[in-house]
């Protein structure tokens, strides 16, 4: 079975290619403001490489793509890939939201504590979940909801999370000394979604 995988609602774009669960490309890209680069033009050049140089497009079984919360024209890229190669080939589409994928990826760093992610909305307000692992499996503890920061402390119920997403990062210098206190930071895990984590875990686990 042949998977691929977009994503382009941040910042950062990717794209990834699997045979059965075996990675056989992966790609990522940044959206260049300065240069007015953006993800359709950046992603095209890597899908036009992967159908040229490599497969054809008869030879896919499935495809996966983040379907937000995060940038509208971002979430509009990928989603129009996806469903164009989909109407063509009568592909199925896995479309898990963004927060999740972001928790992904923390799999593999042996997190014991709930898993708090923040997606920027824009007027001081985050698209927020919460995670936790189990047994290698991720759950959702609550569903991404859009938060006011002035309401973010009620939402996070939890002593302590692992805080992940591009909506700490921006808001940070905002956030009270008490909502701080309550997210660990890990460095080693991306706070953008990636099309390669995305994928291996669903391919793992596609009935989530």
């Amino acid at each position: 079975m042949l998977s691929l995988a977009i994503n382009t609602s941040s910042t950062k774009g990717s794209l990834a290619i699997f045979e059965n669960k075996k990675l056989l490309r992966s790609t990522e890209w940044e959206k260049d403001q300065a240069k007015n680069l953006s993800h359709s033009e950046l992603a095209t050049p890597a899908l036009e490489e992967f159908f040229f140089n490599h497969h054809a497009l008869k030879d896919l079984n499935l495809l996966i793509c983040g379907r937000g919360p995060g940038s509208f024209t971002g979430i509009r890229v990928g989603l129009s890939v996806v469903k164009s190669l989909a109407y063509i080939s009568h592909l199925p589409i896995l479309a898990p939201d963004d927060c999740f994928n972001i928790a992904i990826n923390s799999r593999g760093h042996r997190i014991d504590l709930p898993i708090a992610v923040m997606i920027d909305a824009q007027k001081n307000s985050v698209f927020c979940a919460t995670y936790q692992w189990q047994q290698n499996q991720l759950f959702a503890l609550q569903e991404p909801t859009l938060v006011p920061l002035a309401e973010l402390e009620n939402y996070l119920a939890a002593s302590q999370y692992l805080g992940l997403g591009d909506g700490y990062l921006h808001y940070a210098p905002y956030l009270s000394e008490k909502i701080k206190s309550k997210l660990t930071r890990n460095s080693d895990i991306a706070d953008t979604p990636s099309a390669k984590c995305m994928s291996e875990y669903l391919l793992d686990y596609p009935d989530q």
